[in-house]
């Protein structure tokens, strides 16, 4: 089910153009990757959604609501944690959860649900401003979550955290996202996070949405084939591969999945000794690289 739909959205700042023509979509149950250097565009998109700031051109519904036609509508369905969450230092966890809630009009049900989410045990009863990024963040969701939105957008999440807390903040995310019934925008400079969690993920340029697929390599599938002998006779006139002399490894690119069983026809027929074969994935550090370094 779609719960987030941007449509031409535009943006300027004086004569500069910070947004250009963005379009893109959010569905219940899925993690959206929002991948971008600074200044390309990811904050400003995520606090057009929000209401934070305006645009030009263009428009954003969130399940259904026009963020300028229906703003409060729009606004009700969706939560955001944009530049870290917004606690009260001297309060402890529990008592922000708390406030937020009484704020909102939450049952004592949901609230106790969300503390419990936050799975920080006694220190919810500590001040805020002894916990770290990664309990910060933890509470910042549950108020995030706490009266039901059906769109969550987190701004670098994982900013400031150790690795256990990044572990833990992205099983949570992930967790979130398919027992929910919400849809989660998530933006961060770390692609190995993004490319742990995301269903899709979506780059942004200059303010302008990139088509990735111009980017992964002709979609042809790639193996890379050990073996201490001289095969290029028997590879030249079938397949692309490159060599490299010093791991004596073949990169061979296949068009379709089916010429992986007539290589190794081939391999049998010529009784090639495969000392290993393994299937090369583009990473999204390749992706990012070709669209972001000239």
């Amino acid at each position: 089910m779609k719960i987030l739909e941007v449509k031409g959205l535009m943006k300027n700042y004086g004569k500069s153009e910070i947004l250009k023509d963005v379009n893109f979509e959010v569905n219940t149950h899925e993690v959206i990757g929002f991948i971008g250097p600074n200044g390309a565009g990811k904050t400003t998109t995520m606090k057009c959604i929000s209401g934070l700031t305006g645009f030009h051109q263009g428009s954003i519904q969130v399940d259904g609501h026009d963020i300028k036609k229906d703003r409060i509508e729009a606004l009700k369905y969706q939560t955001s944690m944009i530049e870290g969450p917004a606690l009260y230092p001297e309060l402890s966890g529990k008592e922000n959860i708390k406030l937020f809630a009484s704020l909102r009009g939450v049952s004592k049900e949901r609230v106790d649900e969300m503390i419990e989410m936050t799975k920080l045990g006694k220190n919810i009863n500590r001040k805020v401003s002894q916990y770290s990024m990664g309990m910060k963040q933890r509470v910042g969701l549950a108020i995030s979550l706490m009266s039901n939105p059906k769109l969550i957008m987190l701004d670098e999440p994982t900013n400031g955290l150790d690795p256990s807390g990044v572990i833990d903040l992205l099983t949570l995310v992930k967790e979130l996202a398919t027992k929910e019934e919400i849809g989660i925008l998530f933006s961060s400079h770390t692609l190995a996070d993004v490319e742990k969690i995301a269903d899709r993920i979506i780059f942004i340029k200059d303010g302008q949405l990139i088509d990735e697929s111009q980017f992964v390599k002709d979609q042809s599938i790639v193996y890379e084939v050990k073996t201490e002998e001289d095969i290029n006779d028997i590879l030249k006139d079938q397949f692309v591969f490159e060599y490299n002399e010093v791991v004596k490894t073949y990169t061979i690119r296949l068009e379709k999945k089916e010429d992986l069983n007539e290589l190794l026809q081939l391999f049998s027929k010529n009784q090639v000794t495969v000392l290993d074969i393994s299937k090369v994935e583009q990473s999204i550090e390749d992706v990012y690289k070709d669209i972001y370094y000239d």
